[in-house]
């Protein structure tokens, strides 16, 4: 039986979800039954997510050191 692969979107998404059943006292398994989704797959899901959250404080960061630069040129 073939995987079905899932969009960025989709994922944050059933996470989003998984999230609020757990928070209404759901069980992992559970809530991830209700979507399809299996314990395993919930918390690669969240390290891929944490692993997107760096990247992006990252780049944010470099942004604001180059903008902190052009601003100094500008004003000089």
């Amino acid at each position: 039986m073939a995987r079905k692969q899932y969009t960025a979107e989709e994922s944050i998404g059933h996470l989003r979800t998984l999230e609020i059943e757990t928070g209404t006292g759901l069980g992992i398994a559970e809530a991830g039954r209700k979507l399809g989704v299996t314990g395993q797959i919930d918390s690669r899901w969240k390290v891929r997510k944490r692993r997107v959250a760096g990247r992006s404080a990252k780049r944010l960061k470099r942004l604001d050191q180059t903008n902190v630069c052009l601003q100094r040129l500008v004003v000089d």
